[in-house]
């Protein structure tokens, strides 16, 4: 802009001044330097806006990596979970399993051992009604063999 401020005040003072609209021409001149810095510094501007952009691009690009990943992982997250409710549910059944069991080897253990006791309990009766009867048969051989005595003692 000073380049052609000289060059054109340079030009008028060698043509003594006698070119008309050398005025003019120098503030077109003026106003053509002024839109040229203005564009310049609307360039500028610009490549500004689109390195921002391009960065904004760049983040938002590792922004939808990074809620893909984690897409995946709640999703990881998710069948893992499925599957530790499935398990504990295995589990819970096998527990109950094992408990039901359990509790009908009990009842069979004392429906054995009741049944064991009663057998004792009638092996101990039958053994009280034979020492019984043993007893009888002593006392009844007893007698006889008194009587038998008696009969020999009357005879003789």
């Amino acid at each position: 802009e000073n380049q052609a401020d000289i060059k054109f005040r340079h030009m008028d003072e060698k043509t003594d001044h006698e070119i008309d609209g050398i005025d003019d021409a120098m503030l077109v001149m003026k106003k053509v330097s002024q839109l040229g810095h203005e564009l310049i510094d609307e360039a500028v501007r610009f490549s500004d806006i689109v390195m921002r952009l391009s960065e904004e691009s760049g983040n938002l690009a590792v922004a939808k990596d990074d809620r893909n990943r984690t897409t995946i992982e709640i999703e990881n997250i998710k069948h893992e979970l499925e599957e530790f409710y499935e398990m504990k549910e295995q589990l819970k059944e096998e527990r109950e399993k094992a408990q039901a069991e359990y509790e009908q080897q009990i009842e069979e253990m004392k429906n054995q051992y009741h049944n064991m006791t009663e057998e004792l309990k009638e092996r101990e009766k039958a053994q009280a009604e034979y020492e019984q009867q043993i007893e009888e048969m002593k006392n009844q051989y007893h007698n006889m063999t008194e009587e038998l005595k008696e009969r020999e003692k009357a005879q003789a």
